[in-house]
C-alpha cells in the first residue's frame, strides 16, 4: 500500500509539474528585456524541471521491485498449477504449450499492472490538469477542440485495438500448437533420426508455422493503420486550431504570441502522452488477453475416493480397459512396500497403457 501510495504521488507529482513547465516556457520570450523576471523564470524552471524529472522516473524505481516479486509468485503458482494436474489432461495440453503458458502468465501479469501505474493511471490526471492550464490561460472553445479530438482519438485508438485484440488471440492458439509441435520433435530425436522421418516432421512443422502468418501479419498491419490514424487526428486538431486563432486574430485573448506558443507545447505532450494510448491499451488488452488464453485447464474430476498407500498395494479381481480393449481382467497380486517391480511383455502388449492407466 505504501508503495502503490508513492507511486500514485509521484505520478500526480509529475503531470503537474509537466503542465506547469508549458506554462513557464510560454512568458519566457515576453521577459527578455526584463533582466529581473527572466531570472526568476528561469529558476522557476529548474526548480519544476528537476521536480518533473525526479517524479517522472521514481514511479517506475518504486514499482520494480514488487514486479518482480510479482512475475516470481505468478511463475511458481503456474508450474504448480500444472503438475498437480492428472495425467490425462496434462498429456492433452502439451509440455510445448504448458512451457509457452507459464512465460506468458508470469510476464503478462506484471506487465499488466506496469501498464496500469506506469501509463494508464497518468492519462486522467494529465487531462484534469491540462484542462485546468487551457481554462486559466487559452479559452474554453480551443478546451472543447481538443478534448473533441482527443475523445475521437480515443475512440479509433479503442476500435482498432478490439481488432488487433482478437488477431493476437488466434495467434497465440497457433503458436501453442507450433511449441507443442516443435517440443515433441526435439523430444522424439532419436526416433526421427532412426526412420528417417526428418523431411516428414519438417513438412509438418512448416504446415503449421503457415497458418501463423496471416493472423500475424494482419496484426503488424492494424498497427501502422492505427499509427496513421492517430497521427491525422490530431493534425486535423492542429488545422483548426489554427483556423480559429486565425479568424480571432484581433482578439488578444484568444490569440496572441503566448496562447500560441503554449498551445503548441501542450500539442507536444498531448502527442507524447496519447502517442502511448495506442500501444499502453493495447498491451493491457494483450497482457489481458495472453493470461485469459493462457490460463490453466480444470482437472478433470478423479472418480472413487483417494488411495493411500501405507505397508501394501493389493489388486483383488481388478480389470482394466481403454475404451474397447480390455487391458486385464480379473488380475489378482499384492506390492509390499519397498518391492521393486517390472512389467514384462511383448511389444504392443499394452504395458504403456496400463501405467497411464493407472496413472489417469
Amino acid at each position: 500500500r505504501r508503495i502503490l501510495f508513492l507511486a500514485v504521488a509521484m505520478t500526480v507529482i509529475g503531470i503537474f509539474t509537466e503542465v506547469k513547465l508549458t506554462e513557464i516556457l510560454k512568458d519566457i520570450p515576453e521577459y527578455f528585456q526584463d533582466e529581473d523576471k527572466f531570472r526568476i523564470l528561469i529558476v522557476e524552471l529548474a526548480i519544476f524541471g528537476l521536480i518533473y524529472s525526479f517524479s517522472s522516473e521514481l514511479t517506475g524505481y518504486f514499482v520494480a521491485g514488487p514486479l518482480q516479486t510479482i512475475f516470481t509468485k505468478s511463475m511458481k503458482d503456474s508450474l504448480k498449477a500444472y503438475i498437480n494436474l492428472n495425467y490425462t489432461t496434462f498429456k492433452e495440453v502439451g509440455v510445448g504449450k504448458i512451457l509457452k503458458n507459464m512465460d506468458r502468465i508470469s510476464s503478462s501479469t506484471g506487465e499488466l499492472i506496469a501498464v496500469v501505474i506506469n501509463q494508464i493511471l497518468p492519462i486522467p490526471i494529465f487531462i484534469f490538469f491540462l484542462s485546468i492550464s487551457i481554462l486559466r490561460n487559452i479559452s474554453l472553445l480551443v478546451l472543447t477542440i481538443i478534448s473533441f479530438h482527443i475523445f475521437l482519438y480515443i475512440i479509433f485508438t479503442f476500435k482498432i485495438t478490439d481488432l488487433r485484440t482478437k488477431l493476437r488471440r488466434i495467434a497465440n492458439e497457433e503458436l501453442n500448437k507450433t511449441n507443442n509441435i516443435s517440443n515433441e520433435i526435439l523430444c522424439n530425436y532419436e526416433g526421427i533420426k532412426a526412420f528417417n522421418n526428418e523431411s516428414y516432421e519438417l513438412e509438418r512443422f512448416d504446415k503449421q508455422l503457415k497458418k501463423i502468418i496471416k493472423p500475424t501479419r494482419k496484426l503488424w498491419q492494424s498497427l501502422y493503420f492505427l499509427n496513421l490514424v492517430q497521427k491525422n487526428v490530431l493534425i486535423c486538431m492542429d488545422i483548426v486550431i489554427c483556423i480559429l486563432f486565425f479568424v480571432k486574430r484581433n482578439d488578444p485573448s484568444i490569440t496572441n504570441q503566448k496562447i500560441v506558443i503554449q498551445y503548441f507545447l501542450i500539442t507536444n505532450i498531448i502527442r507524447k502522452k496519447f502517442s502511448n494510448l495506442g500501444s499502453t491499451y493495447g498491451m493491457f488488452m494483450i497482457m489481458h488477453t495472453n493470461i485469459k488464453t493462457s490460463m490453466m485447464p480444470e482437472s478433470e474430476e478423479e472418480l472413487g475416493d483417494e488411495i493411500k498407500f501405507k505397508e501394501q498395494i493389493k489388486f483383488q479381481n481388478v480389470s482394466l480397459s481403454n475404451t474397447d480393449k480390455d487391458l486385464l481382467t480379473n488380475l489378482s497380486f499384492v506390492i509390499n512396500k519397498g518391492d521393486k517391480i517390472a512389467i514384462i511383455g511383448s511389444n504392443g502388449c499394452g504395458k504403456t497403457t496400463f501405467i497411464r492407466a493407472l496413472l489417469g
